[in-house]
């Protein structure tokens, strides 16, 4: 029964996406970049670091603009992906223990069942943990009347527990400290400032957690009479990432141009933050001042 509301949901959020493919248009009011050429260099930069800059410094040299797209990897925004069917499973067992052992006879659970199901439908992870907390006070409020209500609840702790578990997979961690796209901003900043480019080069913390979902939107409604260039190191295949792209780009008014450049800076963010208790001044632009250096250690630390 909820597998088929979830299927339901998703064919609802499918049509809702292609009215608004076929009702595109570009609103002058939210235009950011107008009449200019563009380089976007997308990714989630953590933390930023000598070759990050290097590629940054690359499309510098090309275009009258470089915007640097941060994608938001942190434990507020995640986009989707823990509401993924895949995860739902164990959502789904619980509605259906619910139901079964007639527990939703409480107006209390019936409500929240009710925000599971708004959940879902508009994929909002934040929402759906708060109920599921909510879910397990009235767990520990009914387990003196109803023993089943502890059943629930260990069922409930559990999926939090791995829903948890799935989305740290993705975020980035320097030692027990999470590295925030806000925090990659602001070390770009540094970079930028060191560099005297403050009018060349701008830096923005995208909406969702998808580089590519995040530029395409960006192109679409932000830009106009554009040249941009797509921005990507050569190295590792990322350049891969903008096959196809030109089906998804709506906004007629642009010239858009997959662009990979060749980084020699052979490090990794990977590396940095297993380091990251031995931070060199090495791994970041020549530029760095050590004042610099100190209050990128600061954020990091």
């Amino acid at each position: 029964m909820y597998l088929k509301k979830f299927n339901d949901y998703i064919n609802l959020i499918t049509e809702d996406i292609n009215k608004l493919s076929n009702e595109y248009h570009l609103n002058d009011d939210e235009v950011v970049y107008k009449d200019l050429s563009l380089a976007i260099v997308p990714g989630s930069f953590k933390p930023p670091h000598k070759g990050h800059w290097e590629m940054v410094m690359k499309y510098v040299e090309k275009v009258d603009k470089v915007l640097i797209l941060i994608s938001n990897i942190s434990t507020r925004a995640i986009s989707s992906r823990p509401l993924s069917m895949a995860n739902l499973k164990k959502l789904i067992k619980i509605k259906e223990f619910i139901e079964k052992n007639k527990l939703d006879q409480h107006d209390e659970i019936l409500k929240i069942l009710k925000f599971f199901d708004e959940s879902i439908k508009d994929l909002n992870f934040d929402k759906l943990i708060e109920n599921l907390n909510e879910l397990e006070k009235l767990c520990d409020l009914y387990s003196k009347d109803e023993k089943l209500f502890i059943e629930l609840k260990v069922m409930i702790t559990s999926y939090e527990s791995e829903l948890n578990e799935k989305l740290f997979k993705s975020i980035r961690k320097a030692g027990n400290k999470e590295i925030t796209p806000e925090t990659s901003k602001e070390i770009f900043e540094i970079f930028i400032n060191a560099y005297g480019l403050t009018d060349k080069v701008d830096v923005e913390v995208s909406s969702s957690a998808s580089p590519i979902t995040d530029t395409i939107n960006f192109i679409n409604y932000k830009c106009k009479n554009c040249k941009i260039l797509l921005g990507v190191s050569e190295k590792g295949g990322d350049d891969s990432r903008w096959n196809g792209i030109e089906k998804s780009i709506k906004n007629e008014t642009v010239e858009v141009i997959p662009s990979p450049v060749q980084v020699t800076t052979m490090i990794s963010a990977t590396d940095l933050r297993n380091n990251i208790n031995n931070l060199q001044k090495e791994y970041f632009p020549e530029n760095i001042s050590n004042e610099d250096f100190e209050k990128i250690k600061e954020l990091l630390s």
